[in-house]
């Protein structure tokens, strides 16, 4: 698990989630509309939390070759579901 900074909010703003995902505004307000990704709204005001945002992460997840489990025959067994 990655040591999680003291100094990252609870609630972000859409800036500051770009930054701590590493994902464009752009990207974040695709999933925003598409219902993919979960907000907080107070007022106008939009924000984004900490464990949704680590949650939709995680999500999109994909795993590495050597989490795959393997047939005798070498066909790949487990891991994602749309493969």
């Amino acid at each position: 698990m990655i040591h999680q900074p003291e100094h990252v909010p609870t609630l972000m703003t859409l800036r500051q989630a770009a930054k701590y995902t590493t994902l464009s505004e752009r990207t974040l307000r695709r999933e925003i509309a598409g219902e993919r990704l979960a907000t907080v709204r107070v007022g106008r005001c939009l924000r984004l939390r900490r464990q949704d945002l680590d949650s939709y992460v995680g999500q999109h997840r994909v795993p590495a070759r050597d989490e795959f489990k393997t047939e005798g025959d070498g066909r790949r067994v487990g891991g994602r579901s749309d493969r």
